[in-house]
């Protein structure tokens, strides 16, 4: 059995497929399972990093905008290497910062689609 922990953003894209490129591509997600209906549109696909879990549906309901989630954070082992990554691929990203909370983090990170992210680990137990 997979281990998992933390929550599960939902997120809705008219373009799920290149979504799924996108991730895969910039942030390293692993694409984990696909559903499609009849005409081949993805109805969920699940996504995977670290021990997190990303779940994305290719049929928007009406009104939907990325904005309706304003920030998703991720824990990661290596805020450097996801730091150097995302740039790598031409995505602006701020450079991480220690926090007072006992937080390493990078500056919001915008995907393609416009859902705001920002990938983080404990700097303290």
């Amino acid at each position: 059995m997979e281990h998992r922990s933390g929550i599960v953003p939902y997120l809705f894209y008219s373009d799920a497929e290149g979504m799924i490129e996108w991730y895969t591509t910039v942030f390293g997600f692993k694409e984990h399972s696909r559903y499609t209906d009849e005409a081949g549109r993805i109805t969920n696909a699940e996504m995977v990093v670290g021990d997190t879990e990303l779940w994305m549906d290719g049929n928007p309901p009406a009104g939907w905008s990325p904005e309706s989630i304003p920030w998703m954070g991720v824990w990661v082992d290596s805020l450097d290497q996801m730091h150097d990554r995302i740039r790598t691929h031409g995505v602006p990203i701020d450079v991480p910062q220690d926090k007072p909370y006992g937080v390493r983090m990078t500056g919001t990170v915008l995907d393609a689609a416009g859902y705001s992210w920002a990938f983080m680990h404990r700097t303290t137990d």
